[in-house]
């Protein structure tokens, strides 16, 4: 006879990372079956270069706070990352096309002003 009470003797509960240490899924892993990569070009075809860029940060990672609070220290070219300070820090590689799309606007978010 089964009983599920003779396994739970044995079980092993693993405690769960706090919320802030939890990984933040990029969108490019949550739209792998709504995007195809035709749907994404032709989107970013008819993008503008702001749009470019936050189309882009979305899918490396950045959550839309990010990329809103994003300032131009934050990107270093030279490297290719970006620091995220907000709600969970951390340094995100940015691929060629996104660190091309902060050369054509001077190395900042085009919706950033600079004085």
């Amino acid at each position: 006879m089964y009983t599920p009470a003779a396994e739970m003797i044995h079980y092993q509960q693993t405690a769960a990372a706090p919320l802030e240490q939890q990984q933040i899924i990029p969108l490019q892993a949550l739209c792998v079956g709504s995007f195809q990569v035709l749907q994404l070009r032709v989107l970013l075809n008819a993008s503008t270069l702001k749009s470019k860029q936050l189309i882009s940060l979305l899918l490396s990672g950045l959550t839309i706070e990010d990329a809103a609070s994003l300032r131009t220290e934050q990107i270093d070219l030279k490297t290719a990352t970006i620091t995220v300070t907000g709600r969970v820090p951390r340094t995100l590689i940015i691929n060629r096309s996104l660190k091309s799309l902060f050369e054509q606007s001077g190395g900042y978010p085009v919706w950033t002003q600079i004085d």
